[in-house]
């Protein structure tokens, strides 16, 4: 077994001192705990020499024999001593300590013994005062058992506990409603592992009307598309829409679409996303996927109005040089110029932009600058023979 951290043991000998310092004030006089603190290095060294001797549980026994002490102590303490703050700190330890045991649990895959281990450290969570907590560990009590049911449950799977996990996953959704993590790993335990696929349906089915949350709607659109049942996953993923347009949704919904190839539907979706405001750079990204969504519908006009929107905002050199093809073929060469600057300016070596603008500039009778782009490339192995037929021209 592992060794427990030095720091660990270090504050074990610390209270197990403190502990002893007020039984001792107590009866002969009365004196505060808080002058037990000269007897700090030597409970220094007696962590030292526990961790040298690789003694894993010291921790946990010391941790407990200062609880039963600073409780049976309680009755009699000044306030000055400050013992509810130190049992809440003991609490705290002891279940740290609980969870160093599991750690090691899981290593060599003893989940039983693990569970059994988290149980117990979340036995002492529950103790804890959730001030303290947040103010001495900097640490939500909350959002640490939340954590902690969610690794008891996977060790429960782990340990084939099917029915155990989804009870205790069904405690983190008590806690908090649309656990994503929680509602996922359910609806695998009993589609994957328990293989009933209708139970796991139902169960997210029944949540999500219980709940009304968006997330769980999402869960199950993604459930359903999983299962390429296009049909359900529409109905489930436009339900989660209605409850929440945000970003996180919209950008799901419109991959949804494009992964399905509806294009339009698609570009429903990004105009919401649209209508949120997003920073420059992630509007280029939505201008750009608009443009594609449009390319595929056959729509050249729209492709490049959103294609110029997004370049405006964000330069890219394939899309420059893609909408320079467009002008170049749509014989706009004044724009098929200025395109193909554009792409030369971000990558000066590239050879498609200088055939466009120098075949641009030939047909604009600007024969000076569609020479000097021509000559550049007339000995590429893929544009230069067009190069050269062109320069002839010139010539």
């Amino acid at each position: 077994m592992k060794m427990r951290s030095y720091a660990l043991l270090i504050g074990a000998a610390i209270l197990i001192v403190m502990m002893t310092a007020c039984s001792k004030t107590k009866v002969e006089d009365s004196t505060s705990l808080t002058q037990s603190k000269p007897l700090l290095e030597q409970a220094k060294d007696k962590a030292r020499d526990a961790y040298e001797e690789e003694s894993p549980d010291f921790a946990l026994i010391t941790f407990k024999e200062a609880l039963d002490l600073f409780v049976e102590a309680m009755p009699t303490a000044t306030e000055s001593d400050s013992i509810e703050v130190v049992i809440n700190e003991l609490h705290f330890h002891i279940a740290d300590a609980y969870m160093n045991l599991a750690n090691e649990d899981l290593e060599i895959e003893m989940y039983d013994e693990a569970i059994m281990n988290m149980g117990n450290a979340l036995d002492y969570y529950d103790r804890l005062d959730a001030s303290i907590m947040e103010s001495e560990y900097n640490v939500n009590k909350e959002d640490a058992i939340k954590s902690l049911l969610i690794r008891i449950a996977r060790a429960q799977t782990s340990a084939t506990h099917y029915e155990d996990a989804l009870i205790t996953y069904d405690e983190v959704l008590e806690k908090d409603p649309g656990n994503e993590e929680a509602l996922t790993n359910q609806y695998i335990i009993l589609s994957e592992n328990i293989q009933d696929e209708e139970r796991a349906f139902t169960v997210l089915k029944e949540y999500a009307e219980l709940s009304n949350d968006y997330k769980v709607y999402m869960i199950l659109g993604n459930s359903y598309n999983e299962k390429n049942n296009y049909a359900e996953a529409v109905k489930y993923y436009e339900k989660a829409l209605e409850l929440e347009e945000s970003p996180e949704v919209l950008n799901r919904l419109s991959s949804f679409y494009r992964d399905n190839k509806k294009w339009a539907d698609s570009n429903r979706i990004l105009t919401k996303l649209i209508e949120t405001k997003p920073d420059d750079a992630t509007l280029a990204s939505i201008y750009r996927l608009m443009g594609s969504n449009y390319e595929e519908l056959k729509n050249n006009a729209k492709k490049i109005e959103f294609w110029e929107k997004s370049l405006g905002l964000e330069r890219n050199t394939q899309l420059a040089l893609a909408v320079a093809s467009h002008y170049h073929t749509a014989k706009n060469y004044a724009k098929a110029i200025t395109f193909a600057t554009q792409t030369l300016q971000l990558d000066p070596n590239n050879v498609d932009a200088y055939l466009i603008r120098g075949d641009s500039y030939y047909r604009t009778k600007k024969y000076t600058e569609a020479k000097a782009d021509l000559q550049r490339i007339e000995n590429d192995p893929r544009r230069g023979a067009t190069a050269k037929q062109l320069l002839k021209a010139i010539k």
